[in-house]
C-alpha cells in the first residue's frame, strides 16, 4: 500500500508517464486521420498514384492526373482540394508533384492559403506569378512506396479518328482516309506502359491502297520511359509501327534553361511488316536504320517553339526538317518546310483538343473519346519523302505540356476559371 505522503507525487508520475507515451500517439493518429481523409478526397476526384508526406512545414502531394484532359486543370483542382481539405497552420508550404505513369514529371510549390487568399482577391494575378514555383526537377516517388489509388493494369481505352487526305491532279481531285482506332493503354510498372489498336477504315479512295479498306491491328508496342537527373529523358520503344514498319526506337532528350533548351536523339531499327499480307502504300521489306539529331528553342511569352531535325529518316533519306509551332492552351498550330537532298517540301500540322474536358473514372476499365485530334498536311506528299513512323509515343510533343512556364501560366488561368464557377 503507498503511503499518503507520496500519493501527489505518484499522480504526477502518472500523468508524466501518459503524456510521454501517449500524446504522441495521439498527435501521429491525427496526422494520420488528416492525411487519410485528404487522399480519400483525391481519390473520390478520380486522381491515381495519391502519395501524402508531410515534412517541416511543407505537405508533399504525388498524384497522377487521367481525369482532366488538360493538366494544368487536373493541378488547379487537386490544389483547390488539397488547400480546402488542410487545416490552417498544419503547413505553410504546398508541394505538388505530377506523375504520368508512376514518373514524376513537375512540380507545383506555393503558399498553402494561396488559392483562398487569390479567390478572395487579396492576391492578384502578378502577385501568383511570383508566389508559385514551378519546375521540372520534381522529386520522384520513394522505391516502392504504396499509393493509394494505383494506375496499375487499370485499362484505358481511348477511341482515336484519324483522317488522312491527298490533293493534287487525280481522278478524284480529293483522296481521303477515315478511320476509327479503339487504342488499349495499360501502365503494367513505373513508367512501363502496353499499347495495341485496332484499326477500323471508314472511308477510303486512295489509289492502289487496298490494305486500308481492312480491319486490322495497328501499333501494337511495349515503352518504357524515364526520367533521369537534369531533366533528361530517355523513351524506349519496341514493337509495330505505322508505315508497316516493326522494330525498336530510342529517344533521348535532354532539356536546358528551365525547359526553353531541349537537344534530342531519335534511333531506331525497323523493317517491313503487314498483318494482312496486302501489299502496302510503305511496301519495302528492306530492314533500315534511321538516325535523327532534334534541337529546339522556346520563346515563353508567346509559348512559340522552332525545332530542327537533321539526319536519316525512313528510307535512308537524309533530310533536314524545320519546323515553327505555337501553343494557344491545348491547340497547337505549326508550319513545317523539309529539304532532301533532291527535293523540297512544305507543310502544316494543328493539334485540337476533342470534348470532354473531364473524363468518367477508372475503376478497372474505361472507355473515352481521344485527348485531341492531329493532322499534318503537305504539299507534297511524297511517301518516301523525309517522313518516319510514329511509334505512338513522341517524347518531344510529350514534353512540351509540362514546360514550367506554360504550366504556370495556364494554371493562374484554371485557378480563375474555377474559383469563379
Amino acid at each position: 500500500m503507498i503511503n499518503r505522503t507520496y500519493v501527489p507525487f505518484f499522480i504526477v508520475l502518472c500523468h508524466v508517464v501518459y503524456l510521454i507515451f501517449a500524446s504522441p500517439v495521439v498527435a501521429f493518429s491525427q496526422t494520420e486521420s488528416a492525411q487519410q481523409t485528404l487522399t480519400n478526397s483525391l481519390k473520390l476526384a478520380g486522381f491515381e498514384n495519391i502519395f501524402i508526406e508531410t515534412k517541416p512545414d511543407t505537405l508533399t502531394v504525388f498524384l497522377e492526373n487521367r481525369r482532366y484532359r488538360f493538366e494544368p486543370r487536373g493541378l488547379a483542382e487537386a490544389a483547390i482540394i488539397i488547400q480546402s481539405k488542410v487545416n490552417e497552420g498544419s503547413a505553410a508550404k504546398l508541394q505538388l508533384v505530377l506523375l504520368q505513369d508512376k514518373v514524376a514529371m513537375v512540380q507545383v510549390v506555393m503558399p498553402m492559403d494561396v488559392v483562398e487568399n487569390y479567390a478572395k482577391g487579396v492576391v492578384t494575378d502578378s502577385a501568383l506569378m511570383q508566389l508559385v514555383f514551378v519546375s521540372m526537377d520534381a522529386p520522384q516517388l520513394p522505391h516502392k512506396t504504396p499509393v493509394a489509388n494505383s494506375s496499375l493494369y487499370k485499362v484505358d481505352l481511348p477511341v482515336l479518328l484519324t483522317w488522312n487526305a491527298k490533293f493534287g491532279n487525280f481522278d478524284n481531285p480529293v483522296e481521303s482516309n477515315i478511320n476509327i482506332i479503339p487504342e488499349l493503354n495499360s501502365t503494367l510498372a513505373k513508367g512501363l506502359t502496353l499499347k495495341a489498336q485496332l484499326i477500323i477504315p471508314v472511308q477510303n479512295d486512295f489509289f492502289f491502297v487496298s490494305e486500308r479498306e481492312t480491319i486490322r491491328p495497328g501499333n501494337i508496342t511495349l515503352n518504357q520511359f524515364a526520367s533521369l537527373a537534369d531533366n533528361f529523358y530517355i523513351n524506349i520503344t519496341a514493337g509495330t509501327f505505322n508505315k508497316n514498319r516493326a522494330g525498336g526506337n530510342i529517344e533521348l532528350k535532354k532539356l536546358l534553361a528551365e525547359g526553353r533548351v531541349g537537344l534530342g536523339a531519335n534511333v531506331g531499327f525497323t523493317r517491313y511488316y503487314s498483318f494482312t499480307g496486302i501489299e502496302t502504300e510503305f511496301y519495302d521489306q528492306q530492314p533500315y536504320l534511321t538516325a535523327l539529331f532534334t534541337a529546339e528553342y522556346r520563346y515563353n511569352p508567346y509559348d512559340l517553339i522552332a525545332r530542327m531535325q537533321v539526319g536519316n529518316f525512313l528510307f535512308n533519306t537524309p533530310a533536314i526538317r524545320f519546323e515553327l509551332m505555337r501553343q494557344f492552351g491545348e491547340v497547337k498550330i505549326g508550319f513545317m518546310a523539309l529539304a532532301t537532298k533532291d527535293d523540297f517540301d512544305g507543310g502544316f500540322r494543328f493539334v485540337v483538343p476533342l470534348p470532354p474536358r473531364k473524363y468518367t473514372k477508372i475503376k478497372f476499365f474505361r472507355i473515352r473519346p481521344a485527348d485531341n485530334f492531329a493532322w499534318e498536311y503537305r504539299a507534297k506528299g511524297f511517301p518516301q519523302n523525309g517522313v518516319t513512323y510514329n511509334t505512338g509515343y513522341n517524347l518531344t510533343d510529350m514534353l512540351l505540356d509540362y514546360n514550367p512556364d506554360f504550366i504556370k501560366k495556364r494554371l493562374i488561368i484554371e485557378f480563375k476559371t474555377q474559383l469563379n464557377k
